[in-house]
């Protein structure tokens, strides 16, 4: 699997999906959950919401380990069946049921990551964006904080940290 440095400076031989992909599973190295959740003898539950091309290439993350346990790649129907998931990818077919999304994970200890434009300022955790044929992560440390998730600074320093816009109040 692609090193966090690798996969920001990725060459055209790999896709889109793998490239994301490959970060879903380095966010598994670079994040920190609250440790009264993470337990050694669970599988390290990754989840897809909705349908989108990278679900094959998440499919293959089934077969690595992340600090000594197992990965497992699961696809809840919806936001309310993603109990256990420590990574939720939500796909760019739920954009529409984006606001419910993270208001029900809204304080849950999870790592919410898309595609879906203006994701992370939308009130996700870290936004994929594809720009000049690359991708780019921006991260919400507003988001990360109310989840109770941090991140290494190796990650931090790949990323854009963004402000969460989700929670103001429109102006009249």
């Amino acid at each position: 699997m692609l090193a966090v440095s690798e996969v920001h400076a990725a060459t055209p031989s790999f896709s889109a999906e793998k490239i994301k992909a490959a970060y879903t599973f380095q966010f598994t190295r670079f994040t920190t959950w609250p440790s009264k959740i993470s337990s050694v003898d669970n599988p390290f539950t990754i989840c897809m919401l909705g349908n989108e091309s990278i679900a094959k290439e998440l499919e293959s993350l089934n077969q690595y380990k992340t600090g000594g346990r197992s990965i497992r790649v699961i696809y809840p129907k919806n936001v309310l069946n993603t109990e256990g998931c420590k990574i939720l990818y939500i796909a760019e077919t739920e954009s529409k049921k984006l606001k419910n999304i993270i208001h029900v994970l809204h304080n849950k200890p999870v790592l919410t990551v898309s595609s879906i434009p203006n994701f992370a300022s939308q009130g996700g955790i870290i936004g994929l964006i594809l720009y000049k044929n690359k991708i780019h992560l921006e991260i919400n440390l507003v988001s990360a904080q109310r989840a109770d998730i941090k991140f290494s600074a190796k990650l931090l320093e790949i990323a854009s940290v963004i402000k969460d816009v989700s929670n103001k109040e429109e102006q009249p």
